[in-house]
């Protein structure tokens, strides 16, 4: 590089952002599914709806994930997250796992920290992936 040293450039690009707008956090990473859609690409989506802390514990805010992954090799293609708190730390988990090559069922098992003042038992990243292992399992028995 121009200054000498060893430059890494990364894998790829997954066009990971967020923002905030009237309170809530909205990201995304990776392209819409009308545009994998419209180029041909073949797709399987779970939208699903969880809680940033256990349900029986006060000040959790609701949550909702749009996961779109790959039914021929489980590839994450995409995702969006709305909620008032943590969307963005979520897109980020998404984008490392797609720059990383990892799959919708490493997603599945993904291990998560758990303490009812932080953090849920199961995330929501991990339901919304375990729900697109449903529907793929569903077709392939078809």
């Amino acid at each position: 590089n121009a200054a000498g040293g060893t430059a890494y450039l990364p894998k790829g690009f997954v066009n990971a952002r967020v923002s905030k707008l009237f309170g809530m956090e909205i990201g995304a990473v990776g392209p819409l599914s009308s545009a994998l859609s419209a180029a041909g690409i073949k797709l399987v989506q779970a939208r699903v709806k969880g809680q940033t802390l256990p349900a029986y514990y006060p000040g959790g805010k609701e949550i909702t994930v749009k996961l779109t992954a790959s039914p021929e090799d489980g590839r994450i293609l995409a995702c969006q997250i709305i909620g008032e708190k943590e969307s963005g730390l979520r897109i980020d988990i998404i984008a490392a796992m797609m720059i990383g090559g990892l799959k919708i069922w490493d997603l599945a098992m993904l291990e998560t920290t758990y303490a009812p003042p932080v953090a849920p038992c199961v995330d929501v990243l991990a339901s919304a992936a375990q729900a697109i292992m449903i529907k793929m399992e569903r077709t392939r028995r078809m």
